[in-house]
């Protein structure tokens, strides 16, 4: 038998309290994730830096299409490949269609900042706001949520100006949601 098991993908990986499977990992600990290769028997999955030059977490073999790696220490903000290999009994193999597959560990929270507003006190009754956010772990913003007073949050941007409201105290809150899913605390 010289046939390699069939075509397979790395579908992404999660770890911890991050359950979407994807190219962002919200914790130190890591599942890979991979669909099933027909006729596989095994496979075998490694992570390694970046630069593909080491193993960060040794190469370990399971039957499952999947693996929780522990006891390794992966970086925030720091960007990893991972490789998976499949292998039927007669020990063909076959890399991932996917290979390398890159994920960055993210477990920094999104700083956002309201940059301006209007004077305090001040009668505006649609007064406008501008805000941002630092992108600490390198996945950038995907979306800004506002709120205002004890309203739930609703997605905004900058500049965002407020439904009319009747005049007197008001608080006005802003968060940063970044492609990794990290949410900011407000500002």
């Amino acid at each position: 038998d010289t046939t390699a098991p069939s075509t397979f993908d790395v579908t992404g990986v999660t770890g911890n309290t991050d359950t979407t499977a994807d190219a962002y990992l919200l914790h130190t600990e890591a599942t890979v994730e991979w669909a099933n290769a027909a006729g596989a028997d095994s496979y075998d999955v490694t992570i390694r830096n970046n630069a593909d030059s080491a193993d960060v977490c040794a190469t370990q073999n399971t039957a499952s299409t999947s693996y929780t790696f522990t006891g390794c220490t992966l970086t925030d903000a720091t960007s990893y490949k991972v490789k998976v290999t499949s292998f039927d009994t007669a020990g063909n193999s076959l890399d991932a269609t996917t290979f390398p597959y890159t994920f960055t560990v993210d477990n920094t929270d999104p700083v956002p900042s309201i940059d301006s507003q209007p004077a305090d006190p001040d009668n505006d009754t649609t007064p406008t706001f501008t805000f941002s956010a630092t992108d600490v772990g390198g996945s950038g913003v995907a979306s800004y949520e506002c709120k205002v007073d004890a309203g739930g949050y609703s997605t905004c941007t900058s500049p965002h100006t407020t439904a009319a409201m009747s005049v007197g105290s008001r608080t006005f809150e802003v968060r940063a949601i970044y492609n990794s899913g990290n949410v900011a605390t407000a500002a």
